[in-house]
């Protein structure tokens, strides 16, 4: 019936969230934050009939759920630096699970500019009526961080 499928996702996931520092040395400093996700996804399915032809299954939705986590840095030296960044949420709140933890190896160019390298992992585990997304999502990244 079909001569082949064609699966899109596009996802967007933003965290803002309040902080505050519990730890602080001239080397190391850790947060504990709180905060939420909100959760941003458009998911299309397209099959091509092997007669011709397509047919079209799509959903966009969108949600939010608490996070609590922790974020910290310790310096190697003035340039080079070690950084983490993980939290836990949903609680039930929209869903059941939403994790995120991230590793890296960061360089200071200046005051104004960071480098950094590292792995990151994600977790979703949603349901709502026919909808359902429980992914675990994890690779490496390269970063660029710009202050003012």
């Amino acid at each position: 019936i079909f001569d082949s499928f064609r699966f899109e996702q596009k996802q967007w996931l933003v965290s803002p969230f309040l902080a505050y520092r519990v730890i602080e040395t001239d080397r190391y400093h850790m947060d504990v934050f709180a905060g939420a996700q909100f959760t941003i996804i458009d998911v299309e399915l397209t099959g091509r009939l092997a007669r011709g032809g397509e047919l079209n299954v799509g959903r966009d939705t969108d949600w939010a759920d608490p996070i609590i986590g922790i974020r910290g840095q310790a310096d190697f030296t003035e340039s080079f630096f070690f950084r983490y960044n993980t939290f836990i949420g949903g609680f039930g709140a929209s869903s059941d699970l939403v994790w995120e933890a991230f590793l890296g190896l960061g360089y200071r160019v200046n005051s104004h500019l960071n480098l950094a390298a590292g792995y990151r992992g994600l977790g979703i585990d949603y349901s709502k009526g026919n909808f359902s997304l429980d992914t675990v999502t994890h690779g490496p990244l390269v970063g660029l961080e710009l202050r003012w």
